[in-house]
């Protein structure tokens, strides 16, 4: 999982249903080999190992298959000093091209919603006005504020309605106490911490079913229709699933900032 990535391959190859086809022996060898009967891969292939009992060092990985016969197949993996294989595992052949659709389908859905969901530190400067006693943060949801600063002076958070200083509610920064923002070019600074410690359900779903609706697309790229027995179906080709655009516009930041 690629920092920032909306979802996991896990949560993905559970939605569209995918197990892989199931491994029954790895050698302690230079290099390893696998079992898996009828394979059906080629030599070059990518594929993801995962789920594997006694060998545990190979789930999670990535590796390129050398093809030996229909039922075997080597790693270029050194195994000799892992674990004894024990029992289960299996091989997945899309996990490169799932992990690339899930970083792709997570960049877009922050492009699309204009803002980043991440939790971390922000700075920001920003162009004050004088009089102005109230700016709007970037991003959202605020976990806490650092600091501000004005023209280089920090500014003390307020501890009371008629005490110079800010306070922060609902995404904005107030200047209360008779205190106001002067005019300048990027002469305040604003650190904070905003963004999800953990990405909420709806918007995960809807990165699941984007990433799934381009994997989906890859057997017919550029096709609009296609006959089936005499029957003709047409495809979507939208860019995304209309339920999880509709997702989506909960999250977009419409707000100039």
């Amino acid at each position: 999982m690629a920092a920032g990535d909306l979802t996991t391959l896990a949560n993905v190859k559970s939605y569209l249903g995918i197990i892989g086809k199931p491994i029954s022996a790895i050698t302690q060898a230079n290099p390893g080999q696998i079992t898996c009967t009828a394979h059906g891969l080629i030599t070059g292939n990518s594929v993801g190992l995962n789920g594997i009992n006694g060998m545990t060092t190979l789930n999670g990985t990535s590796v390129t298959v050398t093809v030996v016969d229909a039922n075997n197949f080597t790693i270029g993996v050194n195994t000799t000093a892992y674990g004894a294989y024990t029992s289960s595992g299996y091989v997945s052949v899309d996990d490169t091209l799932l992990n690339r659709l899930i970083t792709s389908a997570s960049t877009w859905i922050k492009s699309y919603c204009n803002r980043d969901f991440t939790q971390t530190t922000y700075t920001e400067y920003r162009n004050g006005w004088a009089g102005q006693t109230k700016m709007a943060l970037k991003n959202y949801p605020i976990i806490s504020m650092t600091s501000l600063y004005i023209n280089g002076t920090l500014v003390p958070q307020s501890t009371a309605t008629n005490v110079a200083g800010w306070v922060e509610n609902g995404g904005f920064l107030y200047l209360r106490g008779g205190q106001t923002y002067t005019t300048g070019y990027a002469n305040v600074q604003i650190t904070y911490v905003a963004g999800y410690a953990t990405i909420p359900y709806d918007l995960e779903q809807a990165c699941i079913e984007i990433t799934a609706w381009r994997y989906r697309e890859k057997d017919r790229i550029a096709q609009n229709n296609k006959n089936v027995g005499g029957e003709n179906i047409t495809f979507n080709t939208a860019f995304a699933p209309a339920d999880a655009l509709r997702t989506l516009q909960e999250y977009t930041r419409v707000m100039p900032i």
